[in-house]
């Protein structure tokens, strides 16, 4: 339904970031942050109410809603207004001292600290945040942390809760966890470390819809801050014991993925969780990899991280797919010269199976399948300057992209890499050997081989190492999670991912991977490829267990 200013309720929520809490998730998240009876509470961005009013439902005396203090924060006024009128018909029971506070919380300067804050912040990206530099700045001079330009708002609410958490103060967050494996994450998980407040993360897994209205990745992050006395009490018996018990409690973090929101109680919790001590956890290392219960490599003198062999590149972006990719028909239609037409690969879900050789490439041309990149520089018939002419009526040559580039019709020079890793996966990650060596779009990010000393074979190897499960596992690590089992990664991502310095193999198993390669080669078969890629496994993971 369109607002007052002709927006639909879809454009007004994503300009705020509203996705609205689960009731079973503020549930959850209330009974953490009310377990130690706060007197104070802060939700720094309310919405419609659904955590104060769970935070109400557990009191069951009107005496103790009387003794409670909530201050609340809402950016924008139409939502405040709503919040307001929810809670004048809950009047009743006994919340007197709640404060409706109509303004940017980012922004307020706080100097209360609260015995207990919740929130489910703003979903918004770092484009979208208003006056971000100077967010930036301010949260550099008043909280002492520099975040990344890249930081989404969630972040910086995070960083600001717990700066406003009293000592002994409980803290719940629901919010992405793409903060976990990404760079601009370092400095906030940097900053949860040296707070030594971090109790709890618990993961929903990507395939879990959190919020009806939003495909999202979600964890919940429970914090609780020191008290201040402890680390010199004196105090004998009992209060020492407790004050050595919270101490220990400090010292490590716990991790725990959770499959459906039925499953959210502290019993499934603790099933799927993994204690990991803070010592352990660096804050430049990706975190989801600590939600792994098996532990997949016990020996690690065998690994690499792939930036010592390798550099890893995105494909080629056009900035016009529909003028620049083409397949067989549009081709003949413009009766198209073959020096302006390059064999590429465009979407990855034209790649069923491991291997890109010509015949591959050959049945995708017959299918009439975009397989073609158009490169302007080599148009030298008229029929071909006729095509250039025609992306210029359509408009091409004012795209993004296209109006940077001199002349706008190149393409990017890059040369082709002999193994693709998909940008976008579900389940497996699609990995391709490129043994006909074409050039490849985004769909795909390419890695090309930098050590002199490798050699084919051990390209070959590479290849099928990643092909494993083993090594999908340890890929996985170093992902990027959307929503509904939807996974990315940045070149960046793969290129601090271990892998097996196949250098290291005895001889006997190169020959043994090396003769699999070959069979997935005549195969062209996924069924059978897949039957040799566990046999492959079997040979390498014994390299790092």
């Amino acid at each position: 339904m369109p607002n007052a200013a002709g927006r639909s309720e879809s454009e007004y929520k994503k300009e705020y970031g509203q996705f609205f809490t689960n009731r079973s998730v503020a549930e959850f998240m209330a009974k953490w942050v009310m377990e130690k009876q706060p007197k104070t509470i802060l939700d720094p961005a309310v919405g419609e109410g659904r955590f104060p009013w769970e935070i109400m439902k557990l009191l069951p005396l009107k005496s103790e809603a009387e003794e409670l203090s909530i201050a609340v924060y809402e950016i924008d006024p139409n939502m405040a207004e709503r919040f307001q009128n929810i809670f004048n018909s809950r009047i009743s029971l006994g919340l007197h001292r709640l404060e409706l506070c109509v303004e940017d919380y980012l922004k307020a300067e706080t100097k209360k600290q609260y015995d207990a804050i919740i929130c489910n912040p703003p979903y918004l990206k770092f484009q979208q945040i208003p006056d971000r530099e100077q967010l930036r700045s301010l949260f550099s001079e008043r909280y002492g942390i520099t975040l990344s330009g890249y930081c989404n708002a969630s972040s910086y609410f995070l960083v600001k809760s717990i700066y406003e958490l009293a000592p002994g103060g409980r803290c719940a967050y629901i919010m992405p966890y793409e903060f976990l494996n990404t760079g601009y994450g370092e400095a906030v998980k940097r900053y949860l470390l040296e707070q030594r407040v971090l109790k709890y993360i618990i993961k929903f897994d990507s395939s879990v819809r959190v919020f009806e209205d939003a495909i999202t990745t979600c964890c919940i992050l429970l914090f609780e801050k020191p008290e201040e006395n402890l680390p010199g009490v004196k105090a004998g018996g009992a209060s020492r014991k407790k004050a050595a018990n919270a101490r220990d409690m400090e010292d490590f973090v716990i991790f725990s993925e959770i499959n459906s929101l039925e499953h959210l109680n502290w019993k499934d919790i603790g099933r799927t969780a993994r204690t990991i001590p803070k010592e352990r956890l660096d804050c430049n290392e990706k975190w989801l990899s600590y939600f792994l219960k098996e532990n997949l490599v016990t020996d690690r003198e065998n690994l690499i991280q792939l930036k010592r062999i390798a550099k890893v590149s995105r494909g080629i972006a056009t900035g016009g797919n529909q003028f620049f990719v083409l397949n067989k028909e549009l081709i003949c239609r413009h009766h198209l010269s073959r020096e302006v037409c390059l064999p590429c690969v465009a979407k990855a879900s034209d790649i069923k199976n491991h291997i890109f050789n010509e015949d591959v490439y050959r049945r995708l041309y017959e299918e009439n399948r975009k397989v073609t990149i158009f490169n302007g520089l080599r148009a030298h018939t008229e029929q071909d300057k006729s095509y250039i002419r025609y992306g210029e009526q359509k408009g091409v040559h004012e795209g993004y992209l296209t109006s940077h580039r001199s002349p706008w019709y190149a393409i990017e020079n890059k040369a082709p890499a002999p193994i693709w890793i998909a940008a976008f996966s579900r389940d497996r990650i699609k990995v391709v050997r490129n043994e006909m060596m074409i050039i490849n779009l985004t769909a795909f990010h390419g890695i090309y081989i930098e050590d002199a000393a490798f050699s084919t074979e051990d390209i070959n190897l590479l290849f099928c190492w990643l092909l494993t499960p083993t090594g999908q596992k340890l890929l996985k690590g170093n992902k990027r999670e959307y929503g509904d089992g939807l996974d990315k990664f940045e070149p960046g991502d793969l290129m601090v991912a271990d892998v097996l310095d196949v250098r290291k193999m005895k001889s006997q198993d190169r020959t043994d991977v090396l003769a699999y390669y070959q069979k997935m080669v005549d195969t062209l078969d996924p069924d059978l490829q897949q039957d040799m890629i566990c046999s492959v496994d079997h040979i390498m993971k014994k390299y790092i267990n």
